[in-house]
């Protein structure tokens, strides 16, 4: 056994015994007690109380906190102060009730408080602007202050108050009422005059009194008698003798409804969004034009502008205008300059911009016609002032002259002529002129002068320098083959994707016409026209 494993369950030799302590029920057992205690003299059991009694010390007070230790005392003084009242001989509207409510107070300008140590009979006392003078206090804290070693001064007497004496001898007065009418002795008295009641009431209204078009006072308000029935026209008339007057026809007022004022613009969202969501509980969108939005999409104005205003730098900015007609917003793009810090990009997007000194609760927009050649547009404090427009421009003018005005149509017209994008309609302008004036009918000028056509007007901005250039290109034009259409393979396209080949063998076809077989690419032209 002494050589086996110490594992669960192997009985050990030097195992240890202990004797129960408590026995059946949970009670102690009695050979624990000191009956059966074999030696008598055990210090353990031996207690010096038994034979000299307990130690007694001195008695401790608990430590109380000050907040406990004058909890629920108050200190209580009469104290009385002076206020004067201007252009008043009675006091009688002064505030009464509590002056100063209960808090810390400012002793002086460095922050010190009020203590009860500062308080005694006699001292004035400032607080909140009123200067108290302390008279007297009621015995606890007279017995309060003395025991904590505060000496008080003499009690004082406080001076008699003209209002509260005033104010006492009128409410004793105030019960005693005088019926009778002599003067008793000769002497002053005040009397009250004393309301009819019911009882002594002697004239009330009458049948006589109320007729048609009179005026009766019923609780101190006048009521016009406007009519009445057949039956009290007929009593009047048998048992009166009294013919009522005609009805009064009093012209009623003409109903008016209120017209709700519009609330005003606080900046959030559009003012469309703000009165839809004024005239209806629930918010609303705005509604929106579909049929010019459906007529006008796609459609858009493009203009080139560039900033009106005095930094050098914003010179050579450019910018493209763009105005939507569907729903007349605005972008503004910005073309990028090379090697001048001048990114580029959108500078504005589609946004209604308002005009200038507008009323914002009811905003004007910038419309189509606000738009020509020389305009200047502030959009959001920023001047722009319109250069260019394309060509797409001046024929939605001419589509609509109703909506732009005839300056406006011209600036554009004069632009377009001097940029040489209307050479097509001068050509339709000569063509319809030859055939107004045929040649046998035409006429000289120089003796009978005619008005100014629409040829001439076209003819103003169309410089010399456009017609020799054009006078060039067709004298070039002729030279050349009839049709010189160049017809470069597929093959050859497809190798030039990342050159210029093709391209500058395009030019270079136009230019020198059948020379182009000479270079070693795969270039022909199709004569057939």
């Amino acid at each position: 056994m002494e050589g086996l494993p110490k594992l669960p369950g192997t009985p050990r030799a030097t195992r240890c015994r202990r004797k129960p302590i408590c026995g059946i029920g949970g009670e102690l057992l009695n050979e624990d007690s000191i009956y059966f205690c074999t030696d008598q003299t055990d210090e353990v059991l031996y207690d010096p109380i038994l034979t000299y009694g307990r130690v007694r010390h001195l008695p401790v007070k608990p430590f109380r906190p000050h907040f406990v230790l004058y909890d629920q005392k108050t200190l209580k003084f009469s104290a009385f102060f002076r206020q004067g009242v201007p252009e008043s001989q009675k006091e009688t509207f002064r505030d009464s009730g509590r002056l100063v409510r209960r808090g810390k107070i400012a002793k002086n300008c460095l922050g010190e408080l009020y203590s009860w140590k500062d308080l005694n009979i006699g001292i004035d006392l400032e607080i909140n602007g009123y200067v108290f003078h302390i008279t007297d206090c009621d015995p606890f804290t007279k017995e309060f202050l003395l025991s904590n070693g505060i000496e008080l001064n003499e009690m004082e007497f406080a001076p008699p108050d003209p209002a509260m004496n005033e104010r006492s001898i009128s409410a004793r007065q105030s019960f005693k009422h005088h019926k009778m009418y002599p003067v008793a002795e000769d002497k002053l008295r005040k009397y009250l005059d004393m309301e009819l009641s019911s009882a002594e009431t002697s004239q009330y209204y009458s049948p006589r009194d109320l007729l048609v078009g009179g005026t009766i006072f019923v609780f101190g308000r006048k009521f016009l008698l406007l009519d009445c029935d057949q039956f009290t026209r007929r009593y009047y008339e048998r048992v009166l003798k009294i013919i009522q007057p005609d009805a009064v026809r009093v012209k009623s007022p003409e109903p008016r409804t209120p017209k709700p004022t519009l609330p005003i613009y606080l900046g959030l969202g559009t003012p469309e969004d703000s009165i839809a969501s004024h005239h209806s509980l629930v918010p609303r969108s705005p509604r929106k034009d579909v049929v010019t939005y459906l007529v006008n999409m796609n459609k858009h104005l493009r203009y080139g502008c560039v900033l009106d205003n005095a930094h050098p730098e914003d010179t050579i900015r450019k910018f493209v205008l763009s105005l939507s007609l569907a729903d007349g917003t605005i972008t503004i793009m910005e073309s990028t300059i090379r090697n001048s810090g001048i990114r580029g990009g959108r500078f504005l997007s589609p946004t209604k911009v308002w005009k200038p000194d507008c009323d914002p609760n009811a905003p004007e927009y910038y419309t189509a016609k606000d738009f020509y050649i020389g305009a200047i547009i502030i959009v959001h404090a920023h001047r722009f002032r319109i250069v260019s427009s394309d060509l797409y421009v001046y024929r939605y003018m001419q589509a609509h002259p109703e909506m732009f005005s005839t300056s406006a149509i011209e600036t554009v017209q004069a632009y377009l002529l001097a940029e040489g994008h209307l050479k097509e309609d001068l050509r339709q302008a000569i063509a319809e002129d030859c055939k107004r004036h045929p040649p046998e009918e035409v006429v000289d000028y120089a003796i009978e002068p005619r008005g100014i056509g629409e040829v001439d007007k076209r003819l103003e901005n169309f410089t010399l320098e456009d017609a020799k250039k054009d006078e060039q290109i067709m004298a070039a034009a002729a030279a050349r083959h009839d049709c010189p259409s160049p017809v470069i393979p597929d093959e050859e396209i497809k190798k030039g994707y990342h050159s210029n080949e093709h391209g500058e063998l395009a030019l270079q076809g136009q230019i020198e016409g059948d020379e182009v077989v000479r270079v070693g690419k795969s270039v022909r032209f199709d004569d057939q026209c």
